[in-house]
């Protein structure tokens, strides 16, 4: 029997906010971080998290280990730790990746007898903490499911089809991230024109309710700021599904420049890598940039 109910790679913060409170219910996690820094220690004390010195230890003391890190470290990480599975290990990738991304961790993960799983995060971990819906697929999807339940998590099981919750995640990012680079095209040119404030009230009247859209305007557009580069990863595996799939792949492509544009006009450290207060203050930032 194993020490720990499960184990990650990678402890930064949709790791923290997935398993903060969860050791109030006796659930024991462990994790391993390659950038450990004194942030990372502060988020597993306070969530309980024994944190490991090294990666050997987390295969060591438990039977799931769930890889969250950044989506291109996806498959070198797989490889890398492949000499510590096992049979009876469940080894899980939550990291925003394509599908045929996904099938390659699979591969490498199968000849050792372990069985993958692949997770998908479907909403902001922040905002949810262990409450945020996951989905889970592949061969060790089922068994993943039915004990990360039972230590609190919201995950749901799909099928054992490898690739199946990151094609959920990718393609509902096509319409998330194509709506947020929709919003930054109309919003960037009626600043120009000083009709910023005009704009939005017109696309409510024919939408939804006052406060919900104002404040979903202001969530998505400030998120920029902070994701940008993730989201810009996101958008090239999403461009990279369709493309799979032969399905024309435009507005992901477009959502990709935006979010690429956001990058290269370094608003992460334009706010110090805070989310600013309002959106216009992400408006006027962009059109700075485009004047230096």
């Amino acid at each position: 029997m194993s020490k720990y109910d499960f184990g990650f790679l990678g402890y930064g913060e949709a790791a923290f906010s997935l398993t903060n409170g969860l050791s109030a219910n006796g659930i024991k996690i462990c994790a391993y971080d390659k950038f450990k820094n004194e942030i990372c220690e502060k988020r597993a004390k306070e969530a309980g998290v024994t944190l490991f010195d090294t990666v050997k230890e987390v295969f060591e003391n438990t039977d799931i280990v769930i890889c969250c890190v950044a989506a291109a470290q996806a498959l070198p990480i797989a490889e890398e730790t492949k000499q510590y599975m096992r049979p009876g290990l469940y080894y899980c990738d939550s990291n925003t990746c394509s599908p045929m991304e996904e099938e390659k961790v699979a591969k490498v993960v199968e000849p050792t007898g372990a069985l993958f799983c692949d997770i998908a995060i479907m909403a902001p971990v922040p905002a949810y903490g262990s409450k945020c819906p996951l989905l889970a697929c592949g061969p060790g999807g089922e068994y993943v499911t039915k004990k990360l339940k039972e230590c609190g998590l919201n995950i749901k099981f799909l099928n054992n089809k490898v690739g199946s919750a990151s094609a959920m995640k990718i393609l509902r990012s096509v319409f998330m991230k194509g709506y947020i680079a929709i919003l930054l095209e109309s919003l960037q040119a009626a600043y120009k024109y000083g009709v910023t404030d005009q704009i939005l009230e017109s696309i409510r009247a024919s939408m939804i309710e006052e406060r919900e859209f104002y404040d979903q305007v202001n969530f998505l557009l400030t998120g920029t700021v902070i994701h940008s580069v993730r989201w810009e990863q996101e958008m090239e595996a999403c461009v990279k599904t369709l493309e799979n799939a032969n399905e024309d792949s435009a507005m992901s492509k477009a959502a990709l420049s935006k979010m690429r544009m956001c990058t290269n006009a370094g608003l992460y450290n334009r706010f110090n890598g805070k989310r600013p207060e309002s959106y216009i203050m992400v408006l006027q930032a962009l059109e700075e940039a485009k004047n230096k």
